[in-house]
């Protein structure tokens, strides 16, 4: 099997002893897992052995997501910080959104670090690509209609944002070269895009969290998949 990213061969580096491999909802699934490292550009993928079909997995995952609550990101003493305001805090410093920017969030989960983001900027037009019907709901009371998609993302919104925020998404994809081109071209010339991913380095069980396809280090792996897209 080769790399996704640059074709070079990966070599297995840890192979599960069972036939059950549990999902980042606890959810058991019957499969053995495999870890696989390219030589050339570090990236680390897991694959199912036996491969089996996670479309029953994702309406539960999806089902689970849509009804979770905001976690305590932490805690210092008396103050509390939740997720969404940690994650709203990373997207407003680091995207360096002016005034009346169009920003687009992937992934339906991140619903609530949209909500207080627009709460802080409501000069902002927030747009959002959701996976299932599910998220819709979670969306509609700051997102206009019109700026909501299910899976599908409209033709016209292609070339059209000032930045794009991912939020621990690549993590679920095996091919992770077809959605950084998508987002990429989702942005305008001189749009930004904010990627945030689990660190492999310092937290290694992450290659064994069934529903989790590809790994990454601390910045390093998506600077190297990003200089090969734009070859």
């Amino acid at each position: 099997m080769n790399c996704p990213v640059c074709d070079s061969p990966q070599e297995p580096i840890y192979t599960s002893g069972t036939q059950a491999s549990v999902t980042s909802i606890c959810t058991v699934l019957p499969t053995a897992l495999k870890a696989l490292l390219c030589g050339r550009c570090a990236l680390v993928q897991t694959v199912h052995t036996p491969q089996i079909s996670l479309g029953g997995f994702w309406s539960e995952y999806h089902g689970t997501q849509a009804q979770s609550t905001d976690p305590v990101y932490f805690k210092d003493g008396d103050k509390v910080v939740f997720r969404a305001e940690q994650e709203a805090d990373l997207m407003e410093q680091m995207l360096g959104l002016a005034a009346g920017s169009r920003l687009l969030i992937l992934g339906g989960v991140r619903s609530e670090s949209a909500r207080v983001l627009h709460e802080r900027r409501p000069d902002l037009t927030v747009s959002a690509v959701v996976e299932s019907p599910v998220y819709e709901e979670r969306f509609s009371s700051f997102v206009k209609e019109d700026n909501l998609a299910v899976a599908e993302i409209p033709p016209s919104w292609f070339g059209s944002f000032d930045a794009v925020a991912s939020l621990y998404d690549l993590a679920h994809e095996a091919d992770p070269l077809s959605h950084l081109s998508a987002m990429i071209e989702l942005l305008k010339p001189d749009g930004r895009l904010l990627i945030a991913v689990p660190n492999l380095a310092t937290n290694t069980g992450d290659m064994v969290v069934a529903n989790h396809f590809t790994h990454f280090t601390f910045g390093q792996r998506i600077i190297r998949i990003k200089s090969h897209l734009c070859r």
